[in-house]
């Protein structure tokens, strides 16, 4: 089975003590503003076959990641090219929020690539590592 993707684009709220702002990713970010930025996007899981399916959160493009939290949950980042993410949903609704050094991101980078995968019970991490978003 060829993993099906379900990408997180739009829905991003930038999380600022003046204001928040949407935002739509992959994004350009502007020289200006917090050094830190925090980002959230809630959204569903998608339903899968137990048994012959499993999910997978999957975040490429991403210099400057300082933390990733799936709702209560950190995860631990060792990045190199693909964050993976096995993913067992206790919950119907979920929330990933995520912490950037926006002096980390090389300027004119076109940063954030996220995506929920749906994958065969058979893939493993690597396999979904080299998924392109």
């Amino acid at each position: 089975m060829k993993p099906h993707l379900i990408r997180l684009r739009a829905g991003w709220t930038l999380l600022n003590p003046h204001q928040d702002a949407l935002l739509t990713l992959p994004i350009i970010w502007q020289c200006e503003g917090p050094s830190v930025l925090r980002l959230e996007r809630p959204f569903h899981w998608p339903k899968i076959e137990m048994g012959s399916e499993q999910l997978f959160l999957l975040i490429q493009g991403v210099p400057g990641l300082l933390s990733v939290q799936l709702n209560d949950r950190v995860v631990e980042i060792a990045m190199v090219e693909a964050l993976v993410i096995p993913i067992v949903p206790s919950l119907d609704r979920a929330l990933l929020t995520l912490e950037v050094d926006r002096l980390a991101i090389p300027e004119c980078f076109l940063w954030g690539r996220v995506a929920i995968v749906v994958a065969s019970s058979e893939a493993n991490a690597s396999d979904i590592a080299e998924v392109e978003l």
